[in-house]
């Protein structure tokens, strides 16, 4: 039988603390910022949809780019090995 399924556990009320232990006394919950900003979201709630697109389109062509760069940079190293791997054969 379980333990803690007596009436009196049942019906006890039990006080549940912060985490931090500190109480927020009057304060509503809300925060101080006037602008109402997320901490993950600089635009607040909502925020601007068009600038956030813009944003990770910055991100993606940035990224393509050095992608593009280390093929590249990757394509003439092995051009040049091969050339002077065919010079060493003609000698």
């Amino acid at each position: 039988m379980n333990d803690f399924a007596t009436e009196e556990f049942l019906h006890k009320n039990i006080r549940v603390r912060p985490l931090s232990g500190v109480t927020r006394g009057d304060d509503d919950g809300k925060t101080n910022d006037p602008y109402n900003k997320s901490l993950n979201d600089p635009y607040g709630p909502g925020g601007d949809e068009d600038e956030k697109f813009y944003q990770m389109k910055v991100i993606e062509m940035d990224e393509q780019r050095r992608e593009i760069k280390l093929k590249k940079e990757m394509y003439v190293k092995r051009k040049q090995a091969e050339e002077e791997k065919l010079a060493k054969k003609r000698r």
